[in-house]
Parts: structure tokens; sequence; C-alpha cells
């Protein structure tokens, strides 16, 4: 059957307690709610998945972050306990912390690339919002020269290979604290001039020979968190009105909050020829709305 022959309407699917020869049973209830159209609901899904996605990369970027730092906090504890590291346990320690700070790297660039793509399809290259995206990221790299060799740091490993960290464990005299210390050598990173433009030669002259990598990362982690913001405000705003249809419909039929869920329903047209029911069912991104509405109310207020 083709969608001609469908009926389409949103509709609140629920499950319901109900007694049946003496015992209660469970059973799905599909409550048909108002007429829809499938083409401009399936594309205001889309739009909410705009998104959902930026959401998604956003917190992949935080995720190899956290995992970044929970292994330096494993790596400590492992050195308290044992007071002890072998030189093979030296290398393999450097070799996982600069494998996740690479992919750290590669992830943010990863979304940045991405929401360049996806914001210039949402929006237009013209438009406000691409650049004032645009504008974001300069006035952050320009500001920050963290972030402006954190931003760079991918085409020298692309193209001269794994950046030059020194990694060391250090004892307090007197005293059960221990230190990691994961620096980055910036006179190595200089000799290959051919990488770097201008700007970022006199950055790492300026660096110290060892940069430590933990406070050059809180740096970097501040820019990120702005960009995240403006991507999201962005993101938001675009698809404001598709999520408040989502978030009207509970209201407009009176439906509990948090119970059941909403979705697209197609239903066969009387006179269709089928020998059996059909029908066809997509969920609608609720929570993915919820989520749009409340920060766009929140900047507003």
């Amino acid at each position: 059957m083709t969608d001609s022959s469908f009926s389409w309407e949103y509709a609140y699917v629920y499950d319901l307690l109900e007694e049946i020869n003496g015992k209660l049973e469970r059973s799905t209830k599909i409550q048909g709610l108002e007429l829809a159209c499938k083409e401009r609901v399936l594309s205001n899904n889309q739009l909410i998945s705009e998104y959902s996605q930026s959401l998604k990369l956003i917190k992949s970027v935080q995720m190899n972050l956290d995992e970044f730092f929970g292994s330096i906090a494993a790596y400590l504890r492992q050195y308290i306990d044992e007071k002890h590291i072998s030189d093979e346990l030296y290398e393999n320690i450097t070799l996982d912390l600069t494998r996740q700070f690479l992919n750290l790297s590669s992830m943010f660039r990863s979304l940045l690339d991405h929401s360049d793509f996806s914001i210039s399809r949402l929006c237009g290259k013209e438009s406000p919002e691409f650049k004032k995206w645009k504008v974001s990221q300069s006035e952050l790299y320009d500001a920050h020269s963290e972030y402006r060799l954190f931003y760079k740091l991918r085409n020298y490993c692309q193209h001269v290979g794994i950046p030059p960290f020194t990694f060391q464990l250090e004892d307090s005299m007197g005293s059960e604290d221990v230190s990691l210390k994961l620096d980055l050598k910036t006179d190595i990173l200089l000799e290959e001039k051919s990488v770097w433009n201008s700007q970022l030669k006199q950055d790492l002259l300026e660096f110290p020979e060892n940069l430590p990598v933990l406070s050059f990362l809180e740096v970097w982690h501040n820019c990120f968190q702005k960009l995240s913001e403006v991507l999201l405000d962005i993101k938001a705003s675009k698809v404001y009105s598709a999520a408040s249809k989502i978030v009207n419909l509970r209201v407009e039929h009176d439906l509990p909050a948090e119970v059941g869920k909403l979705c697209l329903l197609g239903l066969p047209l009387e006179g269709s020829n089928s020998d059996s029911l059909n029908m066809q069912m997509s969920w609608l991104p609720e929570s993915s709305a919820q989520q749009i509405i409340s920060r766009v109310n929140q900047e507003n207020a």
C-alpha cells in the first residue's frame, strides 16, 4: 500500500491495566488526536534531529575529555598503590594519553566541520545565524592562543605525526601526594615550521618549552563550552516552531506529562484493498522538543 492509501493523524499511545476475566492485564491503547500532514511532520522531525545531532556531538567531545581526565586519575591511583612504574608501563601510559588527546582533538574538529555544514544547510551561508557561528569561532581563535594551538594540532598530526608529549609522575617530599605532569614540547613543534602560520609560530615561541597540557586544556575547554552554547542556541531558535507543535499536543489535548508516547499514525483509508490491518507509526521526538523549548525560553527570560 502507498502513503496515499493512508489517513495520517497525531496519536497518543499508552499502556493501561485492565481487569479481564478477573485478572489484571496490561494492554496498549492508541488515542487519535488530530489530523496531520505526514510530509510536514517528518520534515519537522528532521529539523529537530538537527538539534539532537549537534547535542550528541557536543556530548561526544565532552566524553572524550572526561575519559582523558579519568585515565589520568586512574594512573595516579595505580602509581600510589604500586609505588613504582616500569619503563614499559611508562611508554604505555604516554601512548594511551596521547591517543586520547588526539581522539579529543579529532572529535572537536569533526564537531566544527559538521556544524559549519549543518548550519549552512539549515539557515543558509549568508544567514545571520551562520555569520554568528563563524564570528564566534573567530573571536575565540583570536583571543586564546591555547585554542589556536589545539585547533591546529590536528593538522600537525596529519602532516607530521604524533605531537611530542612528555609524561612524568612526581612524589612530594614528606607527603603521600603524587602529581602527574603531561607536557607538550613546544620547541619540537616549532621544528615543523611549514605546519604553523605566523601567529601560531609566535604563540609557540611565547609558550614555555614544556607546555602543561592540563592547564592548556582548561582554557580550550572554556572556549569549547562557549561555542557549544552558541551552536545549540542557533539550532534551538531555528527549530523552535517545529518543537512547539510537538510539546503543545499534550497541552491542547489535556494529556498527562511523561506518560505514554506521541506518534504519527497512518491508518488505511476506507475502501483500501487489503486482506489485513495495516498500520504505520512514527514516534515523535518529544524529549528533544522539550529541550529545545526550555533552552529558547531560558534564553528569552
